[in-house]
């Protein structure tokens, strides 16, 4: 029976072949069924218009990275004549940066990458490498329509779901068909639940979900078969999910991998472990499981001593530098470097002391790791700037340009007449539109927004934000909602506050349905400024209270746009300012317990970080300051309320643009106090500033 019903899945897609989108089906089953058990009709398999293709996974063999899809593109591709593999990606929009590693999968079956990923761009790297596939599935189905039949799905890697997902919202797949095929008692691993919610969601939708019976007798399902022959085979099919970004297909076999080794005596050479440590530990920081990574560190130290192998060295503090880098341990990872590179010199090894110089570099910008802009310009010699050129890493040089250099607030301010004044910035931006990352060019952008804006130059900061969303191609993606924050943000520092609630609320609507609760958090962070600026203090105080239970619930140490302290300082001036004396010394108090443990870190730092503006602390100290005055002229403490004024008034000048939300609001409380005290002439001289 499960034939038959199965054969009428396979012909109903067929018949929808070049006349309907998004023709994907799933044929659920009980048990095990091979494709080999069904006979499938010669209408479809010999059919010379579209082309019939049947895959079928195997629970003991690690599955491919994108399995089936790349060696199908590659395939169809092929049978064309008309256009050279270049033009090819060309047309499919294939990102520069992902071509070399697409071409050496055709050429030799194994991936390679030429410039290495950055750990921000992770997600921006996934998302093209999923849009390229996709495009070129389309492209190829114009060339030959074709139907695909891929059984054993519960089998199937991550990245294969995640396409099959982009493949059901995508347009013009007309020429697409596909089945797949799975058995639904077989238990999925916890990793692949979300991708397959997604797509049965999707599929549920468009009633594309069939229940075709019993295949059988049970068979006991096998997981991958570990041995020291198959992982040696396995680890080109490692390799390539690695550097296709699979990252969690290869997490989930290099775990298993790892507990063998570590507790069921299972011996493989000290090569293939050394192979396998290093994917294992690529994944782990590009997965962002930076603790793991230091541990398969320590283990490739331990190892390289052990074979006394200067390679495996390098390795291993170079993989420490960028851990390092990546936890803001900056110190660390500058020492880590410099041992890596004292090895590369040593062993001639040219590539490694590039890139162990690289880091070092790198580690005085924090690794362009969740910053808006340096506070100060980096000095990058000519000389490295020619490695860097010579090993094609244009990426990393575009990165360079844009946040080395131009830092300088009355360099920023040139931009208002001509951008081609910021020498550096402006051969940042090209060489990003040359390699087509849209990703960088929005932060760029957003670097001089935040340099603007924390000068104090508004219009500036709104002529980029007006720039930087003509640029974009998508007006509903997560950076338009950033735009309009930023605007609004820009807005409430013009006193425009109506005008603001309106960015703001549009802001709020797309990251919404975006599902982005950090960056609604952040959104949220410039609508209470926005209140306390119009002296809106209980609702500003609702809005921080919002922010303060996302990152509760994220399990957060910060917003990108303020530290910890900051928030617990304006939670202590709202209250205050609504009349609530308990909760502004509870608030202050929290205030203090992190500016105490931010103000160590830094000295800790001094000498190595390229901080952002933010957190030199002194927006949270204003506040901490201007806080505790308040409470003491509340509590007749003259004496300490007038030292606090001057304090928070050191702090406030330091901070520049940043305290316009409330720098009306400390004039006003400071005569106040100036004048309830007598100290007449100090209150005259407030007036007139």
């Amino acid at each position: 029976m499960i034939q038959k019903y199965y054969n009428s899945i396979l012909e109903q897609v067929f018949a929808q072949i070049g006349k309907k989108e998004h023709n994907i089906v799933l044929a659920k089953y009980s048990n095990d069924f091979s494709l080999k058990q069904l006979e499938i009709s010669e209408q479809i398999t010999n059919n010379k218009e579209v082309r019939f293709v049947a895959h079928e996974f195997r629970a003991e063999k690690l599955s491919g990275a994108y399995e089936p899809f790349p060696d199908l593109i590659l395939e169809l591709f092929d049978q064309q004549k008309e256009m050279t593999f270049d033009e090819f990606l060309d047309k499919c929009n294939v990102y520069s940066l992902q071509r070399p590693i697409i071409a050496a999968y055709r050429e030799s079956g194994k991936c390679i990458r030429k410039e290495s990923l950055l750990y921000t761009e992770v997600d921006y790297e996934r998302e093209r490498m999923h849009d390229a596939i996709v495009a070129m599935l389309v492209e190829v189905s114009k060339i030959q329509p074709f139907m695909l039949w891929i059984n054993r799905m519960q089998f199937a890697g991550k990245g294969t779901i995640e396409i099959v997902y982009e493949l059901l919202k995508a347009e013009h797949t007309e020429n697409i068909g596909i089945v797949l095929g799975m058995n639904e008692q077989q238990r999925l691993p916890e990793y692949m639940l979300p991708g397959w919610e997604n797509v049965t969601e999707e599929l549920d939708n468009n009633v594309a979900i069939f229940r075709i019976g019993n295949a059988g007798e049970s068979r006991e399902q096998r997981d991958e078969v570990i041995t020291a022959e198959s992982i040696e085979d396995d680890i080109r099919t490692l390799q390539n999910l690695v550097f296709f970004m699979d990252f969690e297909q290869a997490l989930f076999y290099l775990d298993k991998v790892d507990r063998r080794i570590r507790f069921d005596n299972f011996t493989v050479s000290d090569e293939v472990k050394y192979e396998l440590w290093q994917f294992y530990a690529y994944v782990s920081v590009y997965m962002r499981d930076l603790p793991k990574a230091l541990e398969i560190s320590e283990g490739i130290l331990q190892l390289a001593e052990k074979k006394k192998n200067r390679r495996m060295r390098f390795y291993a503090y170079y993989l420490r530098s960028v851990i390092y880098m990546y936890q803001s341990k900056l110190q660390e990872a500058t020492e880590c470097a410099g041992v890596a590179k004292s090895i590369a010199i040593e062993g001639g090894m040219e590539r490694g002391q590039f890139e162990a110089e690289l880091v070092e570099i790198q580690a005085k910008m924090a690794g362009w790791n969740n910053i808006f802009f340096c506070a100060q310009n980096v000095e990058v010699s000519d000389a490295m700037i020619e490695k860097l050129m010579k090993y094609d890493y244009r990426n990393h040089l575009a990165y360079i340009y844009v946040y080395a250099y131009d830092n300088k607030p009355e360099i920023v301010a040139k931009a208002y007449y001509s951008e081609s004044q910021l020498i550096y910035f402006s051969k940042g931006i090209r060489l990003a539109t040359e390699i087509g990352n849209t990703q960088l060019i929005y932060n760029a952008y957003q670097k001089n927004i935040m340099l603007a804006s924390t000068n104090g130059m508004y219009p500036i900061s709104l002529l980029y934000s007006v720039r930087t969303f003509e640029a974009l191609d998508n007006k509903r993606s997560v950076e338009s909602g950033r735009i309009f924050s930023g605007i609004g943000y820009t807005l409430t520092a013009l006193r425009q506050n109506d005008l603001a609630k309106r960015y703001f609320q549009k802001a709020v609507e797309i990251l919404y349905n975006l599902e982005l609760p950090e960056d609604i958090a952040e959104v949220y962070y410039n609508m209470a400024i926005n209140c306390i600026a119009a002296e809106e203090f209980k609702e500003a105080n609702e809005y921080l209270m919002r922010c303060m239970k996302t990152i509760e619930r994220l399990h957060l140490n910060s917003l990108r746009v303020c530290n910890l302290s900051k928030l617990y300082g304006l939670l202590a001036l709202c209250n205050q300012k609504i009349g609530n004396r308990f909760n502004c010394e509870q608030y202050l108090n929290n205030c203090k317990q992190f500016l105490n443990y931010i103000i160590e870190k830094e000295k800790l730092q001094n000498d190595v970080g390229i901080i952002h503006d933010y957190a030199r602390c002194d927006d949270d100290m204003f506040l901490y300051h201007f806080t505790r005055a308040l409470l003491g002229m509340d509590s007749g403490n003259d004496s300490s309320a007038f030292e606090d004024f001057n304090c928070a008034e050191t702090h406030l000048v330091r901070t520049e643009g940043n305290q316009f939300f409330c720098y009306q609001l400390f004039r006003k409380d400071r005569i106040r106090f100036y004048g309830q005290t007598g100290r007449m002439e100090l209150k005259s001289n407030e007036e007139a500033i």
